[in-house]
């Protein structure tokens, strides 16, 4: 009966289970099945999965389904909601866009077709209509050419910065449906029919994220597509105008009565400039007397004319500037003058001799335009700023007072002076394109010599170059080749004044006698003075004067007078060291607390040592303005000694023998001068003795290391014949004018402590006993 029951039980908790995991799965199946598909799949999308329409007519479903969940929410506090709808309104947004890309998809890949076609006409049968073909209208094609090439590396730019959007799209994708398949995982596995409702409404954000991040991927997607899209039809559009400029140019033509025509309309300019000129002219002679008048008028603290004073000096200022830009423009119209006639001269190969000339003047008159351009561009941009912050005074003064009127005269003073700067960014536009039609033209005829022709171009240019005067001192140019050939006899004589100088340091010096230190000062005296032999040949060898660094040379002794006094006294304080030699390379020495062997001798430092094996750089001054010990300067022998005490009572004489055994056993204590043993002193714990004795020091080391060997075998033989090393020792004497009184005392008990305690002990003091 019990086993019927526990079956019983068992079976109405499985199919409980089962109903519940049928109820989950129902809820949690995912009605967006295209969620799931692989992100890097997105570009075949629209075959593989459904189509955007079919997206969108999903989408229409779901955010009614949102609106009636939202309307039924509000009574349920649900706040979840009101997040889901406004996701999908994110989405339709996003649909919307890729909608509208795609049809520029399209319509890119329509244009491209038919630039394709229209190339392969053009290379064909060239241009629709017959030759001959006007030269106006190749330069056209030429200047479209040109501005086409300089989008090239916007369009990189852009494509580049597309490739990035859509790695980022891709990353935020795949993190969502991270987060999708992980909140379903979690739905399905939950037991508890309380967290039901809340982990659906995630599971349902979640994948209304993911489909945002999907449509946002395949927006970059198809903007990236649009993207390569235009990048081949770049390409197309600028095969396509290289062919038309190659059909051009091998039929147009350029008569003279072309030329006459664009002469006479530059002439036409010119009137019109001129006309322009005596019109400003007249106004500011009128605007010079009413601010003449004005000033004499004026009446002292007035704002109000104040004002009406500013707005005359404003539009004076306006009318002098609008001048400017008409001299300015009068000098463009020369150059375009003179521009068309050189360009029909290269047309007909008619100067040949003067390309080269024509082609410079064209850098330099380009160059002279761009920085015009800019001028003018800067000054329209502060004019129109100008504007703003008047229209602003102007709205806050009263509508039809003075203040206004003078307000709005202002306005239109200082746009007439923007409208100004924009026509003359146009003029220079113009005159660039010519300018540089000149210089494509110029570049296609040169480009036509032979390879001889163009050598021999590219030798005169070179020579031109080098032979350029850059100064002259005392009727003597300073050129290019000057100043090359110094610098490289300069480099030669380092080179080979260092070989001498390091060969006669290591092979010559040594077999004079000279020992290393001597050796390293010569060999740096010989460096410098080859140096400044080689430098004073490079400059006579190339004609250079030496009065051209008499300049240099009175700034350089300001910055030594003032600027450089360390660096001189350093400098001077090194040929000192080198000539007359306190300290030599291989020099033990003693600075302060710094202990050291001379490594290096320079013009501005010396390197030392250390004990420690640390390179110091040590300024050179301070070797002669500071004690220095050199403790091998004309001998490196040095006189040490060790002290020892021994107790009273101790027998001297043996004390003597066997001090003087230690110090003639070791190896580096020096035979002559014989060490001496003193018997110096009766010392207050000891009796003190002295061994002075002589060795050859090198190093900081070895008179300390000898001291140690020494101290040890000392001690050796003092222990073998019983001799006591003293120590220090103290006999204390108390002198009291009475009695002490000793107490003995034991602690027994809380009851001892309460008794009275002994008076203090007499003031006493302690002397050592003699």
């Amino acid at each position: 009966m019990r086993q019927s029951c526990r079956i019983l039980v068992l079976a109405v908790l499985w199919l409980g289970w089962a109903a519940l995991c049928c109820q989950v799965s129902a809820q949690t199946r995912n009605p967006l099945e295209f969620l799931s598909q692989d992100p890097d799949q997105a570009s075949g999308e629209a075959e593989q999965g459904p189509s955007l329409q079919e997206r969108m007519q999903r989408l229409d479903d779901e955010m009614s389904r949102a609106r009636s969940r939202l309307a039924s929410a509000e009574a349920q506090a649900d706040s979840s909601a009101e997040r889901h709808l406004a996701l999908l309104e994110q989405i339709e947004s996003l649909l919307d866009q890729l909608q509208t890309q795609q049809n520029i998809v399209a319509d890119l890949r329509e244009e491209g077709r038919q630039l394709d076609q229209d190339l392969q006409s053009m290379r064909d049968s060239g241009p629709r209509d017959q030759p001959p073909y006007s030269f106006l209208r190749l330069s056209a094609v030429r200047s479209e050419l040109r501005a086409h090439l300089r989008q090239g590396e916007m369009l990189q730019s852009a494509r580049q910065a597309l490739q990035a959007a859509v790695a980022s799209a891709n990353r935020q994708r795949q993190e969502r449906e991270a987060d999708r398949r992980r909140i379903k995982e979690n739905l399905e596995g939950n037991t508890d029919s309380s967290r039901l409702p809340r982990l659906s409404a995630q599971l349902r954000t979640a994948e209304l994220e993911s489909w945002v991040a999907l449509e946002r991927l395949n927006l970059r997607r198809a903007e990236l597509e649009a993207r390569r899209l235009s990048d081949e039809i770049y390409s197309l559009r600028s095969d396509f105008l290289r062919e038309q400029v190659a059909w051009l140019s091998r039929e147009a033509e350029f008569p003279r009565d072309v030329l006459a025509r664009e002469l006479a309309q530059i002439r036409d300019h010119q009137e019109s400039s001129a006309e322009r000129q005596r019109e400003l002219r007249e106004q500011l002679q009128e605007i010079r007397g009413q601010v003449s008048q004005g000033t004499e008028g004026q009446a002292p603290g007035d704002p109000l004319e104040d004002r009406r004073h500013s707005a005359l000096r404003s539009r004076l200022e306006a009318l002098q500037t609008r001048l400017k830009l008409e001299n300015e423009y009068q000098t463009q119209l020369g150059l375009q003058e003179r521009i068309w006639s050189q360009r029909f001269s290269v047309f007909h190969q008619e100067a040949d001799n003067n390309l080269e000339d024509w082609s410079l003047e064209a850098q330099q008159a380009r160059r002279q335009l761009e920085i015009d351009r800019q001028l003018d561009r800067l000054q329209g941009d502060e004019a129109r700023q100008r504007i703003l912050t008047l229209q602003q005074q102007l709205e806050a003064a009263q509508d039809g007072s003075p203040e206004a009127q003078i307000l709005e005269g202002q306005i239109a003073t200082v746009q007439s002076l923007a409208d100004a700067y924009e026509i003359a960014i146009l003029r220079i536009d113009d005159s660039l394109r010519l300018v540089n039609g000149l210089q494509e033209e110029i570049s296609l005829t040169l480009g036509g010599e032979d390879l001889g022709q163009r050598l021999s171009r590219w030798w005169d240019s070179f020579l031109a170059i080098w032979y350029s005067e850059l100064t002259s001192v005392d009727d003597q140019p300073i050129t290019v080749a000057k100043i090359i050939w110094v610098l490289l006899l300069l480099i030669f004589g380092l080179w080979i004044s260092r070989r001498i100088s390091q060969g006669l340091g290591k092979r010559l010096f040594p077999r004079m006698g000279l020992d290393e230190g001597s050796a390293a000062a010569a060999q740096a005296l010989f460096y410098y003075t080859l140096v400044v032999i080689f430098a004073l040949i490079a400059l006579y060898a190339v004609n250079v004067p030496l009065t051209a660094f008499t300049v240099a040379g009175g700034a350089l002794a300001i910055g030594i007078g003032f600027g450089s006094q360390n660096v001189v006294r350093n400098f001077i304080s090194g040929i000192i060291l080198l000539t007359e030699r306190p300290i030599r390379v291989g020099d033990l020495v003693q600075i302060d607390d710094l202990y050291g062997t001379i490594k290096r001798i320079g013009l501005r430092s010396t390197q030392v040592l250390s004990a420690e094996n640390v390179d110091i750089v040590v300024p050179n001054s301070s070797f002669l303005e500071q004690n220095v010990v050199n403790w091998t300067l004309s001998d490196d022998r040095y006189r040490a000694k060790v002290t020892v005490g021994v107790a009273y009572g101790s027998p001297t004489r043996d004390v003597v023998r066997l001090m003087e055994r230690a110090v003639s056993e070791h190896g580096k204590v020096l035979k002559t001068p014989h060490p001496i043993l003193l018997f110096s002193d009766f010392g207050d714990n000891a009796l003190i003795f002295e061994v002075h004795f002589w060795l050859r020091m090198r190093r900081l080391m070895d008179s300390k290391t000898v001291q140690s060997d020494l101290r040890h075998r000392i001690d050796h033989l003092f222990r073998e014949a019983g001799i006591t090393i003293a120590f220090p020792q103290r006999d204390v004497h108390l002198d009291s004018l009475s009695p002490i009184e000793v107490r003995l005392r034991k602690d027994s008990g809380p009851e001892e402590e309460s008794e009275p305690k002994p008076a203090p002990l007499p003031d006493s003091k302690a002397k050592p006993s003699q």
